[in-house]
Parts: C-alpha cells; sequence; structure tokens
C-alpha cells in the first residue's frame, strides 16, 4: 500500500499508461477472440500481453480512509431483508453475469458513495419498483488493488463499455472479466474502477471490512426514483447535506 502523498501521484501516473500500447485493431481483435472462446484467450497474443503487464505490475492502491457502501436488491415485494452474513457476499453459484465476475463466480462489489452502490443495483434490477437493501462498511484491513479508476485510453474505455444486450452471457463484460481472472490468478486482491460519476471496489474476499452499526437501510422505489430524475442535489436524498453558514 503507498503511504504517502508523493507514492500516491505516482502510482496516477503510471495508470495512466496501463493497457496503453495496445491499438483499437488489436484489441477487437482479442474481443473477436474472448467472444468466440474465452477459454483460449491467453492463445491470443494480445492476451498474453495484458496478462504479463498484469503479472509484472508494482504499483497499487489500498482502501482510503472512508465509508464503503454495498448494496442488494430485495427482489419480491414481501421480502424479508438480509441477514448480515448474507449482505457481505453473495453465495456461490448465484451471481450472474458482472463486470469483473464471470457467471456463478462470487466476488463482492462496493461503491465509494451510497448512492453508487443503489445506482449499481439499478442498473441490473429485476423488478421495475425495486426496494434496495445497502450497508455501510469500515475496512477492517488493507488490500492490494489494481487501480483503473483513472484517465481512460482505447484499452480502459473498452472495460467501462456499457452493457447493451440482455442475454445471459454480456459481451461487454469479456474483456473484463479477463482482466479479474488475470489479477486473481497473480495475487491481486482486487480492482477499484470508475464507473458512472462515482467509483467503486470489486474484491474476490469479503473479510476486509466490517458492517457499520446502524448504517443497514432498506431505500424504497419512492426514494429511490429520486436519483434518476432529481435535477440538482437539493432534490437528491443522497446528496451530502449542505453546511448552512453561522
Amino acid at each position: 500500500m503507498m503511504s504517502t502523498k508523493k507514492d500516491q501521484v505516482v502510482v496516477d501516473k503510471s495508470s495512466v499508461g496501463l493497457f496503453a500500447e495496445f491499438s483499437l485493431d488489436e484489441l477487437l481483435s482479442f474481443e473477436s477472440k474472448l467472444q468466440e472462446n474465452r477459454m483460449l484467450a491467453l492463445t491470443h497474443p494480445v492476451g498474453k500481453r495484458i496478462f504479463e503487464i498484469i503479472q509484472n505490475w508494482n504499483h497499487f492502491v489500498s482502501f482510503e480512509d472512508i465509508t464503503y457502501y454495498h448494496a442488494r436488491e430485495l427482489e419480491e415485494k414481501d421480502k424479508k431483508e438480509y441477514p448480515d452474513e448474507e449482505m457481505m457476499m453473495i453465495p456461490m453459484n448465484m451471481s450472474s453475469h458482472g463486470r469483473y465476475n464471470e457467471i456463478g463466480k462470487s466476488c463482492y462489489y462496493i461503491s465509494e458513495s451510497k448512492e453508487g452502490a443503489l445506482k449499481e443495483i439499478l442498473k441490473h434490477r429485476k423488478e421495475k419498483e425495486p426496494r434496495i437493501q445497502v450497508i455501510g462498511l469500515r475496512t477492517a484491513k488493507s488490500a492490494k488493488l489494481l487501480d483503473l479508476s483513472g484517465k481512460t485510453n482505447v484499452f480502459i474505455h473498452h472495460l467501462r463499455l456499457p452493457a447493451q444486450n440482455t442475454g445471459k452471457i454480456t459481451k461487454e463484460y469479456l474483456l473484463p472479466n479477463f482482466v479479474a481472472a488475470c489479477c486473481r490468478e497473480v495475487g491481486i486482491e482486487g480492482i477499484r474502477y470508475q464507473s458512472t460519476g462515482y467509483k467503486c471496489c470489486v474484491l474476490w474476499r469479503d473479510d476486509y471490512f466490517e458492517i457499520i452499526e446502524g448504517s443497514q437501510e432498506v431505500v424504497p422505489w419512492s426514494k429511490l426514483q429520486a436519483i434518476d430524475t432529481s435535477k440538482n442535489d437539493d432534490q437528491n436524498p443522497f446528496a451530502p447535506q449542505r453546511q448552512l453558514s453561522a
């Protein structure tokens, strides 16, 4: 974990250049390979090079001194709230296809803001008017994270592409799935990434956190609607409250 402001600047500058060597032609060729047979991705020269870059990368970040948030949809109208253990990680073989996880491959997504955690669930909700359970988390120990949340290049842009299809396999997730698999293989414990207006982390385990007592909340649809329809922070119930001057 980088411990000084000077070190953090080095990390940020280095992360900008991560994967910048790939041209659009090379990247599209590799994505075609992933769609054709992702099990053989390492036989493609771009796949080999991605693995080499990740294997040799040595600039990492850890958690910030903030409250993180994790959320889950309560998929049935009268469904009972999830107990703590179920809010800490989705059980194996129940995970749908995610940006950094394959189907059935359990991992833990968190956001650096409550609104971000709720928006992540709203993007993939199963119910038209869902209720969402959210918890606040404090870090219990550090982690070795690959930081992909900074400035973009062609490769990073493709990692962030929005999902276009609603089938069982989401083709836009195949490239970030491969990056995550490489990270797991070489011992990187998670990825920090940029979502739509907020930052998130994905981790392969859940034992980095403790639930903050009193942070559990079930957010009804009537309140969730404001995230999409608000024009400014005054209408947004999740925006930080402004301080009034004396």
